[in-house]
């Protein structure tokens, strides 16, 4: 079981990591795509597509992170193994896998413009990459979650 001291720790945690997304989100991300405009000129017309492409990333990350807050709550209620519980890592799922979409359109941008150095493409793809590895992870813990209702089911009819 979750301590209080522990879910509030964690809650403290997921929002500040919501906070800092809509804090970049808002003021980091377009005054950055502002100055990167200025600039280089030559490649001030991806400005709105590249800006576009980094919010709707963290759209999905803040996504993630409501369901992540859900699943906590679900767990403090003890109700973890639960169908609605289940709904929520799916929610996580297409969270990640919509950030995986925009990481490889981005990459797909990059690559095709040649905007930047190499290490831009290369750090792309390293997202890509690891988005991806998540994107396995939490499908993988869809199938535990739902081995693991099923179990609980399954026991509370024998008891």
């Amino acid at each position: 079981m979750l301590t209080k001291a522990a879910s509030s720790v964690l809650k403290a945690v997921l929002a500040l990591a919501f906070a800092a997304s809509l804090s970049l989100q808002i003021g980091a991300l377009p005054a950055a795509a502002n100055s990167a405009a200025q600039s280089f000129p030559e490649v001030a017309d991806l400005k709105w597509p590249v800006l576009a492409l980094s919010v709707a990333w963290l759209v999905c990350f803040e996504f993630a992170l409501a369901c992540v807050w859900r699943l906590l709550c679900a767990v403090e209620a003890d109700r973890i193994f639960s169908s609605a519980s289940a709904r929520w890592v799916d929610g996580i799922a297409w969270a990640v896998a919509v950030a995986c979409l925009l990481t490889a359109a981005f990459l797909l941008l990059d690559v095709l413009t040649g905007i930047g150095p190499i290490s831009v493409p290369l750090a792309a793809l390293g997202v890509l990459v690891l988005s991806l590895g998540v994107l396995a992870a939490v499908v993988v813990v869809r199938v535990v979650l739902h081995n693991a209702t099923q179990l609980q089911s399954d026991m509370s009819e024998v008891i």
